[in-house]
C-alpha cells in the first residue's frame, strides 16, 4: 500500500503512514477498518482513527493517511524500529506498552487498559475464571502472537503460572491468531485467553459468546509509541488526559465496541463494525515522520 498521512499544526508538520501487518498479528477492527470508496480509494475508520481525529481537534492538526507494508516490530524492526531510529515520530494502534518496547520508544499515557479475559460460549454455563479452572470439559488456550502470551510467559503468580504449565503440556491449545482462536471458540469446547478489550469486542459482535474474568492487569495497556524526547508528547498526553476526564474516550469505546448490542431488544438490530473478513490481518498502526512545511504547499 502506498500514499501518505500528513499531520500538521501551527508549529510543526508531520507525515503519517498506516502499516499493513503480516498475518501473525491480530485483525485491526475495531481499531482501524479499511473500506473501499466508490472511486476505489482506501477509507480509514475505527476507534483509533476517531481517537486521532479527536486529539488533532484539540491540538490543531490535520492529516492524510497512507499505508505501508511493515509490522509492529521491536527496537530494530517494524514500526517500533522506525520510531526508535527517528524515521517516524509516532505509531498509532493497539500497541501494548511492553517493557521491551519502552526501551526503544517513549509511550504516551495509556488510552485503553488491557487486562486479560477469557472468551467463551455463553451456553457452557461457566461464569468465572475459577469455574473454568475447576473443570476439564472446556479447554483454554492462547494466541502465540498476542500480548496475552507475553503476560503469561512473564508471570509466576498463581493460578496463572499453573495455567501456563497446563497449556504448555498440551500445545494443541495454542493458536496462531485471535481469528483462529475465535473460530475454535465458536465451534469447539474451547475458550480463548486474550486482552479484555478484544474479548469484549468479539463478545459484542457474536452474541453467543461472553467474556469472563479480568486478570494480569499490569496497568500498561495501549498507548502511542513516540520517538524518545519527541516534542509532541506533552500536547498528546494533555489531550488524552482531557479526553479521559470528559468521557470522550469512553464515548468512542461505546461507539466502536457496540456496547449493549447483545441485549435482547438489540440483537439483530446492530450490525458488526468490521468490514474485514476473518483471516485478513491488519494492525492499526499510524506512523508520523517529520516533513517540511514546503511539502504541504
Amino acid at each position: 500500500f502506498n500514499g501518505c498521512f500528513r499531520f500538521s499544526g501551527e508549529n510543526y508538520d508531520e507525515e503519517i503512514s498506516v502499516s499493513n501487518i503480516v498475518k501473525r498479528y491480530t485483525t485491526a477492527p475495531p481499531y482501524v477498518i479499511v473500506r473501499k470508496t466508490a472511486r476505489g480509494d482506501n477509507h480509514f475508520e475505527g476507534f483509533t482513527v476517531d481517537l486521532l481525529d479527536a486529539v488533532c481537534a484539540r491540538i490543531s492538526c490535520r492529516y492524510k493517511i497512507y499505508m505501508s507494508e511493515d509490522g509492529i516490530g521491536s527496537k530494530d524492526t517494524g514500526m517500533i524500529g522506525e520510531v526508535h531510529r527517528g524515521a517516524a515520530d509516532l505509531a498509532l494502534g493497539p500497541i501494548a506498552m511492553t517493557r521491551m518496547r519502552g526501551q526503544a520508544v517513549d509511550f504516551s499515557i495509556p488510552w485503553l487498559d488491557a487486562p486479560l479475559s477469557v472468551l467463551i460460549r455463553r451456553d457452557t454455563g461457566i461464569t468465572s475464571l475459577k469455574e473454568l479452572l475447576d473443570q476439564d470439559t472446556i479447554r483454554y488456550g492462547i494466541s502465540i502472537s498476542g500480548v496475552a502470551m507475553s503476560k503469561f510467559m512473564g508471570t509466576k503468580e498463581e493460578p496463572y503460572s499453573r495455567m501456563s504449565v497446563k497449556m504448555s503440556r498440551n500445545p494443541n491449545v495454542y493458536v496462531s491468531s485471535v481469528d483462529t482462536g475465535l473460530t475454535r471458540v465458536l465451534n469447539e469446547n474451547y475458550s480463548l485467553i486474550l486482552d479484555k478489550p478484544m474479548a469484549e469486542y468479539l463478545a459484542n459482535k457474536h452474541c453467543e459468546l461472553t467474556s469472563i474474568g479480568e486478570f494480569l492487569d499490569d496497568g500498561q495497556g495501549y498507548g502511542f509509541p513516540l520517538t524518545k524526547g519527541d516534542r509532541l508528547m506533552p500536547a498528546i498526553n494533555d489531550a488524552l488526559r482531557a479526553m479521559k476526564h470528559d468521557g470522550a474516550i469512553m464515548a468512542l469505546y461505546k461507539k466502536w465496541w457496540k456496547v449493549d448490542s447483545c441485549r435482547p431488544e438489540r440483537v439483530g438490530a446492530v450490525s458488526g463494525a468490521a468490514s474485514l473478513p476473518l483471516g485478513f490481518s491488519l494492525c492499526a498502526a499510524i506512523m508520523l515522520s517529520l516533513c517540511s512545511v514546503s511539502s504541504l504547499l
